[in-house]
């Protein structure tokens, strides 16, 4: 009976998004395609959209004739067009306000007409391991829309590894809920609730393995609003950064560490700052070369992608303490954290505007090591 009230309760919120896209043309730096020698075939502006996936989505706000949704990055990239189906069966016209590839989220808005009741959040830290956990969402498309899994959450502050930009290594590592309840394809964006029917978080992945069962990951509804604060103001989001080169502590050679960091040669737990950026915060802050960072605030760092992710969880203009070792004793260097220049995700909505397909970020299912994102049906 709890279980049916939750679901009672959230049901209206949760949607199933369809990604559309033009029939593929060969694209080149001077139009999509070519023909014969100097000549260039352009792309035809009555080409027609096709079903390129589907996943979900779920509505956190209504303000007048508007409605919100919050969903996964992958699964509306590359959409010349959106579609969302709400739970009555009603489809409404999706346009993206803002998406990004590090979180894996994305905004879109929609005509609040034939919306019914918007999600409430619930605090994902106070969640405990071993509560009722509720997924929502359209497993293998619209045909099973608001199909109901039930489970308990696993397991909080999960660190995931993830690969971005599809090059066999780690870019960043997320910090997500792991739960019980079945995530299948198609249930990327939907919703993981608690049994009072709130949002605990948006499922995102699985766990890809034929050895394992039961192990899907959703993105901490905590996370979730501050990332959509972003994308609903900017359409991006604007991460901090310092403005150094590094490399990992444990990269570096026993007589580097030794004759040049003046460290032990066993010691591998650390980020080496081997370059600073002219004009950057770390510039200013004093940072050098060869320091050795191990902490950011409180957060002890063993290498870049711990940095990272620490550092993400901080705002542009704030001021963070950083523990270094300086040709081998421990200082503290304050910092004032600036925006990062170059985005690593892909928020160009100029590309989306104009019908123009960017990088597609999509994850391979199994890769030892790695948590795959869901892909949605009619991809890979």
């Amino acid at each position: 009976e709890t279980i049916m009230k939750a679901v009672e309760k959230a049901k209206d919120s949760v949607v199933s998004i369809q990604n559309y896209q033009k029939e593929s043309q060969q694209n080149n730096l001077y139009g999509y395609g070519t023909g014969g020698e100097n000549q260039v075939d352009l792309e035809d502006p009555s080409a027609s959209q096709k079903l390129a996936g589907e996943g979900s989505g779920v509505i956190y706000k209504i303000d007048g004739d508007t409605a919100y949704l919050v969903t996964n990055n992958h699964v509306v990239e590359n959409a010349d067009s959106l579609k969302d189906k709400l739970a009555d069966g009603t489809t409404e016209d999706g346009e993206l306000v803002g998406r990004d590839a590090v979180s894996d989220l994305a905004v879109v808005k929609i005509s609040s007409k034939n919306v019914k009741s918007a999600i409430k959040f619930a605090d994902s830290d106070a969640t405990k391991v071993g509560s009722i956990a509720i997924a929502i969402g359209s497993p293998l498309g619209s045909k099973f829309s608001n199909s109901v899994t039930q489970g308990i959450i696993s397991g909080q502050s999960r660190i995931v590894p993830m690969d971005l930009n599809k090059d066999g290594q780690a870019d960043i590592e997320t910090t997500l809920i792991q739960t019980s309840a079945a995530i299948n394809p198609g249930n990327s964006g939907g919703a993981l609730l608690n049994k009072d029917g709130d949002l605990v978080g948006i499922n995102s992945s699985k766990f890809s393995n034929v050895d394992v069962e039961g192990m899907g990951f959703a993105i901490p509804s905590k996370e979730v609003q501050r990332v959509i604060a972003q994308l609903e103001k900017d359409g991006k989001v604007t991460r901090p950064f310092i403005g150094i080169s590094q490399n990992d502590l444990a990269n570096i050679t026993s007589r580097s560490k030794t004759e040049i960091l003046k460290l032990k040669s066993d010691q591998t737990d650390g980020v080496v700052v081997t370059d600073t950026v002219k004009g950057s915060p770390a510039e200013t802050a004093g940072l050098k070369k060869y320091d050795v960072i191990t902490k950011i605030g409180d957060k002890e760092i063993k290498n870049i992608l711990e940095l990272r992710r620490e550092l993400y969880a901080y705002n542009v203009g704030d001021k963070v303490e950083l523990t270094v070792l300086r040709e081998g004793k421990e200082t503290k260097v304050q910092v004032t954290l600036g925006a990062q220049p170059e985005q690593q995700s892909n928020n160009n909505l100029q590309q989306y505007q104009q019908g123009q397909q960017g990088q597609g970020q999509e994850q391979e299912n199994g890769q030892e090591g790695q948590t795959p994102r869901l892909p949605f049906p009619g991809q890979r």
